[in-house]
């Protein structure tokens, strides 16, 4: 994740620099990958988590809403190219 974040952040910084959108795009794509990376880490650590008092069947429903909300930056990628 670190390694995407550098690299669309160089891209994002180069491509205005060199008169190019084709980097600023990659960037943003980068950076997409950056945050469904975060947001698929997030819903399996929830996941993962014991059962207790409010969740008695455990937190296990957390890992497909991950998965739905990268399924939602991939159709907002989709709608706006």
């Amino acid at each position: 994740m670190l390694a995407n974040l550098v690299r669309a952040l160089s891209k994002g910084i180069a491509g205005p620099l060199g008169h190019s959108f084709a980097p600023v795009a990659d960037a943003v794509e980068s950076l997409s990958d950056v945050l469904s990376g975060f947001v698929v880490y997030l819903g399996l650590k929830i996941a993962v988590e014991p059962p207790d008092d409010d969740h008695p069947y455990g937190h296990g429903k957390a890992e497909p809403f991950a998965a739905l909300v990268v399924e939602l930056f991939l159709v907002a990628a989709l709608f706006s190219t």
